[in-house]
């Protein structure tokens, strides 16, 4: 067991993904040596459907985000699929930012990616999850795993301790730059076109991207959306969506992928998943 624990974080070093962008995609159905890709039943994204969720138990908590106007380094790293800022585990402990989820556990921030319109002529993509069929023009995944020295990211995977947390964005017309949720990620974009390009940032903050989320959001249990589409993975999708400019996802879509292919995966079946509306 821990020969395949230590498989799991070498392979989730730099991004979540089990399985290494080379050697899948999102155009080609070539997912089928994956078990749960094809056969799970508590798969990620889904639409959710707002007429048929449920309030959150009153024994729970509402979950809540500390720390978010940290600010500290951060690497930008062109995966081949998406967009990933990694480095977030080497922030100081007390003012990392993390998730008290509605158990009231606490989840250190860890990893963040994105998902976009990477092309109109592309059917489906943009944003993975979408709210009664709405999609919209990307979402910004961020991952947290469950405050534990002695638990390493394989096990957090394998005992259902990892949190996403989902932002959608669209573009906006803003006259204030600051209110771009993505503005400090610029130039940092414009170094990354090409696949395994990385970039250093010294000051990032995640905060323009969570401080909107008191809007409310979906909770739902799911998977990773790439293979091998681990299950386990709790997901909080925030209903409001934020703010980019033109420019912004012009930066993005000239960001090479390893196929020039999408970067969603078709959504899920949500089966007979309870979504929690908070």
């Amino acid at each position: 067991m821990k020969v395949v624990i230590a498989l799991l974080v070498l392979e989730t070093v730099n991004s979540l993904y089990l399985v290494h962008p080379r050697f899948w995609n999102y155009d080609k159905i070539n997912w089928t040596n994956y078990t749960a890709c094809v056969n799970g039943k508590a798969q990620s994204p889904i639409n959710i459907v707002t007429t048929t969720t449920i309030p959150l138990p009153k024994k729970m908590h509402k979950p809540e985000f500390y720390n978010t106007k940290t600010k500290g380094p951060v690497t930008v790293w062109n995966s081949g699929r998406t967009v990933t800022i990694n480095g977030f585990e080497q922030w100081p402990y007390l003012t990392k930012p993390y998730l008290m989820d509605e158990t009231g556990k606490k989840f250190l921030l860890f990893r963040m990616h994105l998902h976009w319109l990477y092309s109109e002529s592309i059917v489906g993509n943009g944003s993975e999850h979408s709210i009664d069929d709405v999609k919209h023009n990307g979402e910004i995944h961020l991952a947290f795993r469950y405050d534990d020295d002695e638990m390493d990211l394989g096990e957090a995977l394998e005992s259902g301790n990892v949190r996403m947390v989902s932002v959608f964005f669209d573009v906006k017309q803003r006259r204030d730059h600051q209110l771009f949720v993505m503005t400090d990620l610029d130039y940092a974009l414009t170094l990354i076109t090409k696949y395994d390009d990385m970039s250093e940032m010294v000051q990032f903050s995640v905060d323009p991207i969570l401080k909107n989320v008191n809007g409310g959001m979906f909770i739902y249990n799911g998977s990773l959306t790439t293979p091998n589409c681990k299950e386990g993975i709790r997901w909080y999708v925030t209903k409001v969506p934020v703010a980019v400019a033109q420019y912004q996802m012009e930066l993005l879509k000239h960001i090479k992928h390893v196929d020039n292919s999408r970067n969603s995966r078709p959504q899920q079946d949500v089966n007979d998943r309870i979504i929690y509306n908070v």
